[in-house]
């Protein structure tokens, strides 16, 4: 259950009442270009390392630090005439505040920098700065809503974060948690160290890339997943899943969308330069080492 940021950085928000306080994952995306040749195809690799921890500064836990960072590298093996890129890195350090304003509301506010490019130039210009706000009520134990405000500086222009969530454990064995349209996660307890459910997961980011030009990386993909606790901390999880939403543009640095609200375009989006990727099964291996609050 990884993903960056509430669109970029770690499950740091702790959701699912825990921190994940590192993650490795591993996804591989087999890929081919629309309207070219059929044979010519590649792959996604994509490597994420996350890790955060808290900071508490309160003896009751109800108020503490964020302190945390990600690195992942999209790596297309093979090659494409349609598509030359061959690497793009992120990386993106996190700090935060989360404090408990009563015993119903807790409010959390994360500072999220980030630099994604293909590191042909890099100058500190390419920091693109953003953050995001997070209420979470609960007015009865078991069940958590939750509302995101923020706001992203991102290659293809601005971004408004907007989401709606919530942690709710139906009973002992079934947990919903999610933000909407980001993440949803329905997880199903088999036994004392084995879990399985369902899975969606979002990303709307984008890289700087050489010769003034930018990569928008869009997916949205809903899957199966099986978990093990290796140990009381430690989490292996298998998911397959299928992207039915799976853009990777590249466009001109100086042609940028006008406004998104999370992944829906307002106004002006340029068209791509490159042809559509598309859509396909994905493959995906991770291991969290998880601080239960």
């Amino acid at each position: 259950m990884i993903f960056m940021i509430l669109l970029l950085i770690p499950e740091l928000a702790s959701a699912q009442g825990y921190i994940e306080g590192m993650n490795i994952n591993y996804e591989r995306s087999p890929v081919t270009v629309k309207d070219v040749d059929p044979d010519e195809s590649f792959t996604l690799n994509t490597w994420r390392f996350n890790t955060g921890f808290p900071v508490f500064l309160a003896k009751d836990k109800s108020k503490y630090l964020i302190i945390g960072a990600g690195f992942e590298v999209l790596n297309f093996s093979g090659m494409h005439p349609a598509f030359a890129i061959k690497n793009v890195y992120g990386i993106q350090p996190t700090i935060g505040l989360t404090q408990k304003v009563n015993s119903k509301l807790t409010m959390r506010y994360l500072f999220l920098p980030a630099l994604n490019s293909d590191f042909d130039d890099v100058s500190f210009t390419d920091i693109k700065l953003g953050g995001i706000v997070q209420a979470a009520y609960s007015k009865r134990p078991g069940l958590t809503w939750r509302a995101t405000l923020g706001f992203r500086d991102q290659w293809y222009g601005p971004q408004i974060i907007a989401l709606v969530g919530l942690d709710w454990t139906v009973n002992e064995k079934w947990r919903i948690f999610g933000d909407a349209p980001r993440d949803l996660t329905i997880a199903y307890r088999l036994n004392q160290k084995n879990y399985a459910g369902f899975t969606l997961e979002a990303v709307n980011t984008s890289y700087k890339l050489k010769n003034r030009q930018y990569l928008s990386h869009n997916t949205a993909q809903p899957g199966l997943f099986f978990e093990r606790y290796l140990t009381p901390s430690l989490a292996l999880r298998a998911t397959v899943s299928y992207s039915f939403i799976r853009h990777e543009d590249i466009n001109h640095q100086r042609d940028k969308t006008d406004l998104k609200v999370d992944f829906v375009p307002i106004g002006y989006e340029p068209d791509p330069l490159n042809p559509e990727f598309s859509k396909g099964a994905n493959f995906k291996l991770a291991l969290s080492y998880r601080v239960f609050r």
